[in-house]
């Protein structure tokens, strides 16, 4: 079939962005109306807070960036622009995500057809993941827009031989870089790309090619590169994660989930102060952001090092599960945002993960048969495959191989379609082969749907509870539940909630459920501790805070609340020296400073209390506890 004109092209590219803004439009409708609207929930919250920062003035910011700053910036333009509203980003973000749509058209028109082109940006368009992502507060609705930015000017280098393009191409990949560091993988495939596709040309061409395109990535990434040295001290590329992401999917224990340094504390703003303390503990000096990293990098090339088959098969399990049909979720589940949006509902089941990577693995078998053949989407595809692999699992970090497999989707497609109506059809059964083992092995259930809605719903409500809506909190723990009967942290934080709501037998009942199912929920022993105070009997609450002390000797707060149980049971010496050991660890824990003075006062010790307090005040001016403290002993 003869591919359509430009004119034509160009009309299908304007269907290809109504369709795609719709169906956005629709959603992004329906999730307005749904209780978590303006929730911001787990790295959303974080971004937000350091959106406002920038937007207040601190564009430079202070240490080595942690966290891949680019959206946080953009997150700050749209504030700067449309105010402080979650509903304004995520209105925003249909719009780029429909042009992420034309862009895959267009990049698919470069390297397969305008056909292909074409069908490329209608999957994007309807691809429900896509739709989801665009409608987050999270980073993917930007790398949705630079992969397909970057496939459309690789497609346009490679059709036409536009160096200048390859300029564009490497700013392109370096902000990519800035919103996903793995995505540094698509830099060095293609530089290394580029002498091989020209490996017919002089030598000065190859040379000018690869200059060009490093000469755009460096004007994105030099910059950062030089903030990070002037503030942090250190020359680190992009940002100084690396080590401890590394190591909570590479450890003994690791599952290819995400898995917090210390338990229970899954915040983004724990990461970097966990990662930090508990190296410079084993270590047992400060250590600069680029110490850190290399510490957990060390820890976890250590185990490796001397358990290669166990490595070997969680790298197996982490290949199977980037290649999975189901969305694991990171804090924003697919499965909850489905219940509030029929449009997710019902693309999900017809044109989700499951059914695009096998039609995407059948393309590139297709492709390679094919000349001139997609080496470079081929090895960009791989290469970033495996590098979700080598770190841990979620949708979202797998996000930028989606739109590779559109376009080899699209290829498949095209292709069966022109071989179906030229009475080829038997020339497809090769494909057909790889299609259906591709669908088997994609398909297969690796993890459990209800244990991922269920920890969704958990996700929900700890968000809902952080702003003390805790009545649909509770009843975002209780479909969790209902969903996956046996997640203890559904339980622990049930008992939470509605402890909170002063609910304490149906509370106990909870936290009791939580612990026989995992006894080493610290969560379930906190809040199960703090109940038993309320009602006088330190003793039992003594021993929960105790048992996660013993887990978790570096956590202050079950210390703290270890020598608050302690004292109400007259044994004060005891208390002081916990809470001094509190101290020692972290001198600005203002909780354990104030109840440390409490403590001396009782013992008769006024002298030492007011010093104490002072200390509270100097370091913390702002604290009311600390102000009211003072004045009373003054």
């Amino acid at each position: 079939m003869a591919q359509p004109s430009p004119a034509a092209f160009r009309r299908a590219l304007v269907a290809v962005f109504l369709l795609a803004l719709a169906l956005r439009a629709v959603h992004v409708t329906h999730v307005g109306r749904a209780p978590f609207a303006r929730l911001l929930v787990g790295d959303a919250r974080s971004y937000d807070a350091w959106a406002a920062r920038i937007a207040a003035g601190e564009w430079v910011g202070t240490g080595t960036f942690y966290q891949a700053p680019l959206y946080p910036y953009v997150l700050a333009a749209i504030y700067e622009t449309a105010g402080r509203d979650p509903m304004a980003v995520r209105w925003i973000q249909a719009v780029a995500g429909a042009l992420a749509c034309v862009l895959l058209a267009c990049a698919g028109a470069s390297w397969f057809g305008a056909r292909e082109g074409i069908v490329a940006g209608a999957i994007l368009a309807l691809y429900p993941p896509a739709i989801f992502f665009d409608g987050l507060i999270q980073k993917a609705a930007l790398d949705g827009v630079l992969v397909c930015g970057l496939l459309a000017l690789l497609g346009v280098y490679a059709a036409r031989g536009r160096i200048a393009v390859l300029l564009a191409a490497g700013a392109v990949a370096g902000a990519l870089a800035l919103t996903r560091e793995n995505a540094l993988v698509f830099a060095a495939i293609i530089a290394a790309w580029l002498p091989w596709q020209l490996r017919a040309a002089p030598v000065r061409a190859r040379l000018a090619a690869l200059s060009a395109f490093l000469a755009g990535l460096a004007l994105v990434l030099l910059p950062v590169s030089v903030r990070n040295l002037a503030v942090g001290g250190e020359l680190t590329l992009t940002t100084s994660q690396s080590g401890p992401n590394f190591y909570m999917g590479n450890h003994e224990g690791a599952t290819g989930h995400y898995l917090p340094l210390r338990p229970g504390r899954e915040m983004p703003e724990h990461e970097r102060v966990d990662a930090t303390q508990l190296a410079e503990r084993a270590t047992g000096r400060a250590l600069t952001p680029g110490e850190v990293s290399a510490y957990w990098w060390g820890r976890s090339l250590d185990w490796i090092r001397r358990r290669p088959g166990d490595w070997a098969a969680l790298l197996a399990r982490k290949a199977l599960l980037t290649w999975n049909r189901i969305e694991l979720p990171d804090t924003e589940s697919f499965t909850v945002y489905a219940d509030a949006s029929p449009l997710l509902r019902g693309l999900g089941p017809l044109l989700g993960f499951g059914v695009l990577a096998p039609l995407g693995v059948t393309g590139v078998f297709m492709s390679l048969r094919s000349r001139p053949r997609p080496v470079l989407l081929v090895a960009m595809l791989a290469g970033f495959s495996a590098a979700v692999a080598l770190f841990y699992v979620f949708a979202r970090y797998r996000f930028p191989m989606v739109p590779l497999l559109i376009l080899f989707a699209s290829y498949a497609l095209v292709a069966a379609w022109d071989a179906a109506r030229a009475g080829r059809a038997r020339s497809l059964f090769p494909a057909a082969a790889v299609a259906v083992a591709a669908a088997i092995v994609v398909n297969w259930p690796l993890e459990s749907t209800a244990a991922e809605r269920g920890r969704s719903y958990v996700n929900l409500g700890i968000a809902l509870a952080s702003e003390n809506r805790l009545d649909e909190a509770v009843a975002a723990y209780r479909r969790a539940i209902e969903a996956e009967p046996k997640d203890a942290l559904a339980y622990a934080n049930l008992g939470a909630a509605l402890a909170a709501q002063g609910h304490a037998p149906d509370a106990g009942d909870a936290l009791v459920t939580a612990l026989r199912l995992d006894p080493s929920l610290a969560g379930a022993h906190r809040a199960l501790g703090m109940m038993l105070a309320q009602r006088g009997d330190f003793a039992g609450a003594e021993r929960h805070f105790r048992e996660n002390v013993t887990r978790d000797p570096d956590s202050a707060l079950d210390r703290t609340d270890l020598a608050n149980s302690i004292l109400e049971q007259g044994r004060i010496d005891e208390a002081i020296a916990t809470y001094r050991d509190v101290l020692a660890a972290d001198p600005r824990y203002l909780d354990a400073r104030l109840n440390l003075a409490h403590a001396l006062l009782r013992a008769g010790r006024r002298d030492e209390a007011l010093a104490e307090v002072r200390e509270a005040v100097r370091l913390d001016p702002e604290s009311a506890d600390a102000r009211r403290a003072l004045a009373e002993l003054q």
